[in-house]
C-alpha cells in the first residue's frame, strides 16, 4: 500500500485544480496495467515528475512509479523524506551513477514502474539532447518495455531557475509505443532509437499544445524550430557539459576511487593502537578472573578450616 505516493498524488491534484492547470494525458494504452516498464522522459521543467507520475496514477489501477533522481534531492529534511518514503531511487551522479542502474533494475524484477529523465539535466533547448544509455540498459537487463515519455508545458510554469507561477496553462503528457530492441544489441543502439523515437513525440506534444506566445517576450517558452528565442541543441549541450565540469570541480580533494584506500591507511595506522588497547583489556580481564578464582578458593579453604574447629568442639 502506498503510504506516502497516494496522498502526495491527491495533495497534487488539489493543487492542479487551485492553479487551474489542465495536464492533458493521451496514450495511455501503452502504459502496462502491471508488470516492470522504463520510462523515458524529456526533461524541461522541475514540474516534469509529476506530470509523468499523473500519467501512470490515471490507470485503475492507478500505478505508482519509481523516479531515478539526483541524490541531492535525498538531502533535504522533508523532501527527502517524501521522496524515500514514495520508494524514490537516488542517483550519484558524479561518483556511482551505476549504483542507481542496479537498483532500479532490482526494482524492475520486483514489477514496479521504474522513471528516469535519460538527459540527465533540463534542456536549454527544450529539445531532448542526447540520451545517456541507462534506461536501454535497465529495460535490456530486466526484460522490461522501454516507453518514451514526452512532457511539455510545465517550464512555462516551473523553469530551471525561478517558478514563473501563473494560472490556466495546459500541461501535458503523451507516452509512446515502446522501443523495440533485442536483448543482445548494444545498448548504445537501442538508445539512438529511444532518442528519435522522444523526439518525435515531443515535437508532437508542441504542434498539439492548444496556447502560442502572445508576445514576443513570452517567446523563450518555444523551441527555435518554432521560432522560439530557446538555444540551440548543440549550445544546451555545451552549457550542460560546462556544469557537469564545473560540479566535478567543486568535489572534495579525495577521490572516491582513493578515499579507500585512504580508510585502509588509516585503520593501518590505528591497528596498533587498537591491538595495545585490546591486549591491556584482555589483560586486565584475565587478572580480574585469576583474582576472583583465589578468593573462591581461600573462601573454600575458610569454609572447610570452620567446618572442622566446629566438629572438633562438639566432641
Amino acid at each position: 500500500m502506498e503510504m506516502v505516493y497516494a496522498p502526495a498524488r491527491r495533495a497534487v491534484e488539489a493543487a492542479l485544480a487551485v492553479a487551474d492547470w489542465p495536464v492533458h494525458v493521451a496514450g495511455l494504452e501503452h502504459l502496462p496495467r502491471r508488470g516492470p516498464a522504463v520510462l523515458a522522459a524529456n526533461h524541461v521543467s522541475y514540474l516534469d515528475p509529476v506530470l509523468v507520475a499523473w500519467a501512470t496514477t490515471r490507470l485503475r489501477p492507478a500505478r505508482y512509479p519509481r523516479f531515478l533522481a539526483k541524490s541531492e534531492l535525498f538531502e533535504g529534511r522533508l523532501v527527502g523524506r517524501l521522496l524515500h518514503g514514495m520508494r524514490h531511487v537516488p542517483v550519484d551522479r558524479e561518483r556511482s551513477p551505476a549504483r542507481a542502474l542496479v537498483e532500479g533494475t532490482r526494482r524492475l524484477s520486483e514489477g514496479d514502474l521504474v522513471a528516469l529523465f535519460p538527459e540527465g539535466t533540463t534542456s536549454r533547448a527544450l529539445m531532448p539532447t542526447r540520451l545517456k544509455p541507462g534506461a536501454a540498459r535497465m529495460a535490456m537487463r530486466a526484460g522490461a518495455p522501454l516507453l518514451p515519455v514526452a512532457v511539455w508545458g510545465g517550464h512555462r510554469v516551473w523553469p530551471e531557475g525561478r517558478p514563473r507561477l501563473q494560472r490556466g496553462v495546459p500541461l501535458v503528457t503523451l507516452v509512446g509505443a515502446p522501443v523495440t530492441y533485442d536483448a543482445h544489441e548494444h545498448p548504445a543502439a537501442v538508445t539512438a532509437r529511444l532518442e528519435e523515437a522522444l523526439t518525435e513525440l515531443v515535437e508532437a506534444a508542441q504542434r498539439a499544445y492548444p496556447e502560442r506566445p502572445r508576445t514576443v517576450e513570452e517567446l523563450w517558452w518555444l523551441p527555435r524550430y518554432l521560432g522560439g528565442t530557446a538555444m540551440s541543441v548543440a549550445e544546451a549541450e555545451a552549457l550542460a557539459a560546462r556544469e557537469a565540469g564545473e560540479r566535478r570541480a567543486q568535489r572534495p580533494a579525495t577521490a572516491p576511487a582513493q578515499r579507500p584506500a585512504a580508510a585502509s591507511a588509516q585503520r593501518a595506522a590505528a591497528t596498533p593502537a587498537k591491538r595495545q588497547a585490546s591486549m591491556v583489556r584482555a589483560r586486565a580481564a584475565r587478572a580480574a578472573r585469576v583474582g576472583r578464582r583465589a578468593a573462591a578458593r581461600r573462601a573454600v579453604r575458610l569454609g572447610r578450616s570452620k567446618r572442622t574447629t566446629t566438629q572438633r568442639t562438639i566432641r
